[in-house]
């Protein structure tokens, strides 16, 4: 068994130790014809292009968040959140997960948010779509929720405008469907600074509880194209 294990390192030592792609398109140097190709391009087996792929209409955003929130004068919740979009062409999918820690209450994992979005771009931007809420959390009788989200958005210059409408269907016991508005306004003040400024209402998942309503701040500096770090302030109840 010792002699297997041995002789089966040395193979994948050898084997990657012998393997050199400098370009890294699947094809060892000694048989690339090649040399040099782009990242982006699709190769035969010489490692010569056949096609060049186009990223020109897709975007990756991945955003990781600290979340903290004081609840009432006895506890805090810190939150830690990662968020990705992907988009291509007219479409965009987001997946939301997160993770809480209410001091000496709980702690825990929240749902985890699936969604797919189609967008018309006109003079009003007008995306539709919808998602789920999947129950990674570890609540007693947590379902799989649904919701559906409309999203109007206006730009101009420096200035830009929205306001969304989505309507969440819950399957936990003890919880009620809801209703949630967003109306948003935000500025460019250069091209790496910008600011928004957003209200929200919605209603309780809750029976017998009221609406919540908010008022957001927003900012945001982009360090570099690709890098760029954010700051949320809200209050409301």
């Amino acid at each position: 068994m010792i002699k297997a294990i041995f002789f089966l390192s040395f193979c994948i030592t050898f084997l990657f130790a012998t393997f050199l792609d400098d370009d890294l398109d699947g094809v060892e140097n000694s048989f690339d014809k090649c040399p040099n190709t782009p990242f982006t391009a699709l190769v035969d087996k010489d490692g010569c292009e056949i096609k060049k792929l186009d990223f020109s209409n897709q975007n990756l955003d991945i955003s990781i968040g600290y979340y903290h929130a004081k609840i009432d004068s006895n506890y805090t919740q810190n939150s830690t959140s990662l968020n990705i979009i992907y988009s291509k062409n007219d479409f965009t999918f987001l997946l939301n997960t997160s993770r809480y820690d209410i001091k000496s209450v709980d702690s825990g994992v929240d749902d985890t948010t699936l969604a797919l979005f189609y967008n018309f771009k006109s003079t009003i931007s007008t995306q539709i779509g919808g998602g789920v809420y999947l129950p990674t959390s570890n609540i007693s009788g947590n379902k799989t929720d649904y919701f559906a989200k409309i999203k109007f958005a206006f730009a101009k210059d420096m200035f830009d405008t929205y306001f969304s409408y989505s309507k969440t269907f819950m399957k936990d016991p003890g919880t009620k469907d809801t209703n949630s508005y967003i109306f948003s306004f935000g500025y460019n003040f250069s091209d790496n600074f910008y600011s928004a400024i957003s209200y929200s209402s919605s209603d309780s998942i809750y029976q017998g509880d009221g609406k919540l309503n908010y008022l957001l701040l927003y900012l945001e500096y982009y360090l570099n194209d690709n890098l760029y770090i954010s700051t949320t302030y809200s209050d409301g109840k």
